[in-house]
């Protein structure tokens, strides 16, 4: 079952009825292999994450791919090879699961942060680094590590930070801390990232990322250089500088 539509997919090599069952829907697959999992036969990691490439955007098949990968549950190698196996497919799902092997990466930590990279992906702008690490020239014990930089030709370092929803009231992510500390803490945190040589900092949240406006606002006002939609599919894979390379 993927995502609030309420379907279960059905991955089988010949079509299935599904009349008997209107919340199912059929993926035709002549090359799909079912794996037994505690007595019910699934699709290998691989297959399905080529089969969610094929029927969702690239804003949500990223997390998709990240959070397989940062688990272990596959690698890009076994997904290349279970998309290269899909017969008749369309050029476009090719193009698609392409671009999802370019961006995607295991270090991306949850599926906010890589719903974030992937609009500003799809919004023209170059792939940042992600959880890069750096040292406060103050305190060289203290390390601070973020979560999207880009690092410009011209010296300066821009850092984007993904603020999700329960930072202030989760408890497991505040740890009895009140908001008057996180916000305290935060400020540190950001005065000790400019030491350490970050240029500018910017935050956001799931509602701006949704609503993209505002964090395009955000990220064209702080320098970092927006090439169009379609220079996305020219750009190298994720883990590269973002300006290591030529864009065609």
């Amino acid at each position: 079952m993927l995502h609030r539509d309420g379907f279960v997919y059905i991955a089988a090599p010949h079509s299935v009825n599904t009349n008997r069952h209107p919340k199912s829907r059929c993926i035709h697959d002549p090359v799909v292999k079912p794996y037994r999992h505690s007595g019910v036969l699934i699709t290998s990691p691989a297959q399905t994450l080529v089969h969610c490439a094929t029927r969702y955007p690239f804003v949500h098949a990223l997390p998709m791919v990240d959070s397989a990968l940062r688990q272990g549950l596959t690698k890009k190698d076994a997904i290349a090879v279970a998309c290269g196996q899909v017969v008749n497919r369309k050029s476009a799902d090719v193009a698609e699961m392409g671009m999802l092997l370019r961006y995607a990466d295991p270090l991306s930590e949850n599926g906010g942060e890589s719903f974030c990279r992937a609009v500003t992906i799809e919004e023209g702008f170059p792939a940042p680094r992600l959880q890069q690490e750096f040292v406060d020239p103050r305190n060289p014990s203290v390390i601070y590590r973020v979560d999207f930089v880009w690092y410009l030709p011209d010296g300066r370092i821009i850092v984007l930070e993904y603020d999700g929803a329960g930072k202030y009231s989760d408890t497991q992510m505040t740890q009895g801390r009140g908001v008057r500390r996180i916000v305290h803490e935060e400020r540190e945190r950001e005065a000790a990232l400019r030491r350490a040589g970050v240029h500018t900092i910017i935050r956001t949240d799931f509602d701006e990322v949704s609503g993209r406006v505002g964090l395009i606002a955000k990220l064209e006002q702080a320098g970092v250089p927006r090439f169009g939609a379609d220079a996305r599919m020219a750009a190298p894979a994720t883990g590269l500088a973002a300006f290591d390379f030529e864009w065609a």
